[in-house]
């Protein structure tokens, strides 16, 4: 820590002993450009055209010194979808960032004195929209950062280029707006893309250079040591002295002996801000989050500290459905309790007839309620699993197994369910739930199991 806070002065002392002659502060910019790495889409078929000449951006900044500044920055991109006809996206955003001349900082004038690097980063507000085929919009939060080579052409103008990321927080929607994003992650779904751009730079002022050219005159070196008194260099020395003896920590755990109430620990120690040794904290299960806050201490999660096998948001010690991506008003189930468990009730009463995969009459009033359940919960899909017992050739079983899902598949298609959200699968004798070596157990084995899940719904405007 001393030697971090001696560095930090060292940096802003050698800051405020920038060059001392006068310069201009202040410029704006053009640029035009392209993106690319735009994501989350809903759709490969969105087909977005990258790199095209599809970006503007104009800025206006002050720079308080040589090295820092404060830019004003606004933005428009089209995202122009091929796959969509003229269904493409606005794209807009105002942000304040901070700017560092980086070029300053690491000498590039030692090189040219017409080349130069700026680097800026900001928080502002974004907007995105479509007219067609549907007016929609999503407004957000989003973050800049990027960097700036810049080449000097005249006194006042340089031409620049720029590589922008931009982040958006709270973006509702994919950018092709075929997509709602679900708001139960815990990253928020933000979206990102990269701006490249090439524009023009103009240097308002009456003074010879703009402070992105005035080069850092240093303190201690020996070019620019003439510039300073021996008082002033002495006085800085002195300055450092005071400071290293007042950040002393004699015993090295982070706190100064001025503030240390314990100032004789043991190496390695850990100790809270008064220096004082308190208690190792235990973290178990090694999922970063300590004992005494770790809702699951034994279990590595991401959760309060909790697993989550369904990735649904629902910690597996709450979820009623811990392997099945459900809903928080269901419990973390696809649909509600007792919903579940008629469906399990069908599953069990899905009957066929001996050796084939013709599905018995009594099977089907609970089949047509399956369906109805499914059509009035259209965010659910299904899996429909075949099963068998050991009995008879392992080849004939399989079939047989794949046959019957797939009839139970169809049967519901035909009672207009979207087929997309239904799939089949057979697996034959090798999944048994019961002793095939009786008779009870066989019966158990030979079964059709229907699971379901949550999907992301797609929504198209009309």
């Amino acid at each position: 820590m001393k030697k971090l806070l001696v560095s930090l002065f060292i940096v802003f002392t050698t800051i405020s002993f920038a060059q001392n002659e006068p310069f201009d502060r202040w410029s704006i910019s053009y640029a035009l450009g392209g993106h690319f790495w735009t994501k989350p889409m809903s759709s490969y078929k969105a087909d977005l055209t990258n790199l095209q000449v599809s970006h503007h951006d104009i800025n206006g900044r002050y720079m308080f010194n040589n090295r820092m500044g404060i830019m004003l920055d606004f933005g428009y991109n089209f995202f122009d979808f091929k796959g969509l006809d003229k269904q493409n996206t606005h794209f807009i955003r105002t942000t304040v960032q901070s700017v560092i001349n980086i070029g300053d900082m690491i000498k590039l004038n030692t090189l040219s004195k017409r080349f130069g690097l700026l680097l800026h980063a900001g928080l502002g507000y974004s907007r995105m929209w479509q007219k067609v085929p549907a007016k929609i919009s999503n407004d957000m939060v989003n973050m800049v950062i990027g960097i700036t080579p810049q080449l000097r052409i005249a006194p006042r103008w340089s031409l620049k280029g720029d590589v922008s990321f931009v982040a958006n927080h709270r973006q509702k929607y994919t950018f092709d707006f075929l997509g709602k994003l679900n708001t139960l992650n815990t990253l928020n779904f933000s979206g990102m893309f990269f701006d490249v751009s090439v524009g023009v730079t103009y240097h308002i002022g009456k003074n010879k250079n703009h402070a992105d050219w005035v080069a850092t005159k240093y303190c201690c070196g020996t070019e620019n040591a003439s510039s300073f008194s021996d008082t002033e260099i002495e006085d800085l020395k002195e300055r450092i002295r005071l400071l290293e003896e007042h950040l002393k920590d004699d015993d090295n755990d982070g706190v100064i002996n001025k503030r240390d109430l314990e100032p004789k620990s043991t190496a390695g120690a850990i100790v809270n801000s008064l220096g004082v040794t308190i208690e190792e904290v235990k973290d178990t299960d090694g999922d970063g989050l300590p004992d005494n806050i770790d809702e699951c201490p034994t279990e590595p999660g991401r959760i309060m500290g909790c697993p989550d096998r369904d990735n649904d948001g629902i910690p597996d010690k709450d979820d009623e459905c811990p392997d099945e991506y459900g809903k928080p008003e269901n419990k973390g189930c696809p649909l509600a309790k007792e919903t579940m468990e008629r469906i399990k009730q069908i599953s069990e009463s899905t009957y066929f007839d001996t050796g084939k995969a013709t599905i018995k009459s009594e099977s089907f009033e609970g089949l047509n309620n399956f369906s109805t359940i499914l059509k009035e919960n259209p965010e659910v899909q299904v899996a429909i699993e075949g099963h068998t017992d050991n009995q008879g050739r392992v080849e004939f079983n399989l079939n047989l197994s794949k046959e019957r899902a797939a009839a139970v598949r169809e049967y519901i298609i035909s009672q207009g369910v979207d087929p997309g959200r239904v799939t089949s699968e057979g697996y034959g004798d090798s999944r048994p739930i019961a002793d095939n070596e009786t008779e009870e157990g066989r019966a158990k084995n030979r079964r059709v199991e229907i699971h379901t899940s949550v999907k992301e719904i797609i929504e198209k405007g009309e």
